[in-house]
């Protein structure tokens, strides 16, 4: 009985190191959603703005947000009267990332870029493809289903 203990106490000092260490090693990191190539196509105002892409990708924006060009910082508020943007007109996404905090955001292939950050009360975004759904809730827990 002895040298049974023995072999089974590794195992469960293993076992309980990860169960120490997993909320260290569950962190969420920085996250690449590889939209690279689709092309936005639509633009639906409203009190969450829907953009739609070439692939059927749907992003959502609940929250402010930042258009960046240049240098230009422009903030921006969902609402049911706010045009598309001429600069985001038929633009090709080159990179989509959701950070650390929470944070989408995606850049396009001239130089614009939209920056959401998370909300504290509310979801900020949230992004459905053809086999994955991807949502921001409130403080920025991101939260993701999907084949």
């Amino acid at each position: 009985m002895g040298s049974q203990d023995r072999k089974l106490t590794p195992t469960y000092r293993a076992t309980r190191t990860v169960r120490i260490r997993y909320p260290l090693a569950g962190r969420f990191m920085r996250m690449d959603l590889h939209l690279e190539g689709q092309v936005l196509t639509t633009w639906v105002p409203g009190y969450a703005v829907s953009l739609l892409t070439d692939r059927g990708t749907e992003i959502q924006i609940e929250n402010e947000f930042t258009l960046r060009h240049g240098g230009e910082h422009k903030q921006v508020k969902p609402d049911v009267n706010l045009d598309f943007p001429v600069e985001l007109q038929q633009q090709m996404i080159t990179r989509s990332v959701i950070e650390e905090s929470g944070t989408l955001d995606i850049s396009f292939d001239n130089g614009v870029a939209i920056r959401v950050p998370p909300d504290n009360d509310y979801e900020a975004w949230n992004i459905t493809g053809p086999t994955r759904k991807y949502v921001c809730g409130p403080g920025g827990e991101i939260v993701t289903w999907g084949a």
